[in-house]
């Protein structure tokens, strides 16, 4: 679905790109009033652009989110809680995991025996409260036991990933977007060894032939907080999309405090309104596509419902899914919200073979499944 590819990728990530023609002109190229990317970098930029500007893709665009915590990783972080111990009448400090908080609040009346830590921040393993690397290093931990913390949605942000387009988090942490970043980041170095040399090799050809044109054409480049004279193409793969933590302090602050269901189809909106821009008629064929998974059923439904009042108005030819991994012992179901869902070309899809279909186009969630 995309343009001939580039010359073999070097095997490293790492690995700058490699120089261009004498003939191409390594000008600077301002991205901002204070910050540019390497030379070669754009110049790469510059050759993939042209390319872009002859041909069309003749595929579908795509706008993918994820949640993170037990839909893409199952992650080492606890949640201190205090539990009430009937028989002695006190209550003793305990830590869960967030598998376990989810069985705990399915009891309507949790709260009689359940409080948050007394004693410590009961969430300081999801802020940076900790340190700046509190969430690399989880990071870290989930991926030296990848087979047992591989959440349901892994295998549909790798083929999102190897396909070039950009991959978003939103999710109910509080840590900083850059720290957030830098986790994503070292995820995405570790590709090869965990998805396996074939994809790592799709990856860097894709993101160096497809997602540079798009990152030329990007109005608000969300790249400039990021990168310096420096940066490489595993930081552009890896900060080509957002993070979203919608508790933390400074999100807060500008959209206010609000459910995190309720938050994250704000987050949701905000980051289709972005990518949105990108989807250029020269460039794609077909039709777009917006995608969020979540692991959560109140935010699968707050985002569907989010998804109906306020984004699909806006792009009604756009094909809605929600992915729900809430099931964890079965494939995700994927949730269609609109027509234009039966339309997409099976052959440009990005969905992995083993997750299972059910049609949904009901406003009113009355025939959701969760």
């Amino acid at each position: 679905p995309y343009p001939p590819p580039l010359p073999p990728p070097h095997s490293s990530l790492l690995t700058p790109p490699p120089p261009p023609p004498p003939s191409v002109c390594l000008c600077p190229v301002m991205v901002s009033s204070h910050s540019s990317f390497t030379l070669t970098v754009i110049a790469i930029a510059l050759i993939a652009f042209g390319t872009a500007q002859a041909q069309s893709y003749h595929g579908n665009f795509h706008v993918s989110m994820f949640d993170l915590d037990d839909n893409l990783l199952v992650m080492p972080a606890r949640i201190f809680l205090d539990k009430y111990e009937a028989g002695a009448g006190v209550w003793k400090p305990i830590n869960v995991t967030t598998t376990e908080w989810a069985a705990i609040q399915e009891d309507p009346q949790w709260e009689q025996h359940y409080r948050p830590s007394t004693t410590t921040f009961w969430l300081r393993d999801f802020s940076d409260g900790g340190g700046d690397d509190t969430f690399l290093n989880q990071i870290k931990q989930a991926l030296e036991h990848f087979s047992s913390s591989r959440g349901a949605a892994m295998d549909l942000f790798s083929h999102h990933l190897s396909s070039g387009f950009p991959v978003n988090i939103v999710t109910a942490r509080e840590h900083s977007s850059r720290n957030l970043q830098r986790g994503l980041h070292y995820l995405i170095d570790r590709y090869g060894s965990i998805f396996g040399e074939e994809l790592e090799s799709k990856m860097v050809l894709q993101w160096r032939d497809f997602a540079f044109p798009l990152m030329l054409n990007y109005p608000n480049n969300i790249f400039r907080e990021y990168f310096s004279s420096n940066s490489t193409l595993l930081e552009v793969v890896s900060q080509m999309g957002d993070c979203v933590a919608v508790n933390h302090p400074r999100w807060n602050s500008l959209h206010g405090q609000c459910a995190t269901a309720t938050c994250k189809g704000i987050a949701m909106e905000e980051i289709v309104d972005q990518q949105m821009l990108l989807n250029k008629k020269e460039l794609f064929t077909g039709i777009p596509v917006v995608s969020f998974s979540d692991d959560d059923g109140n935010n699968v439904r707050a985002i569907i419902k989010a998804m109906y009042e306020r984004v699909i108005p806006k792009y009604p030819d756009a094909c809605f899914r929600v992915y729900n991994t809430s099931i964890r012992t079965a494939p995700p179901v994927i949730n269609h919200l609109t027509e234009a869902c039966d339309s997409v070309d099976i052959q440009l899809d990005i969905i992995p073979a083993h997750y299972r279909r059910i049609q949904f186009a009901d406003k009113n969630q009355d025939n959701l499944v969760l």
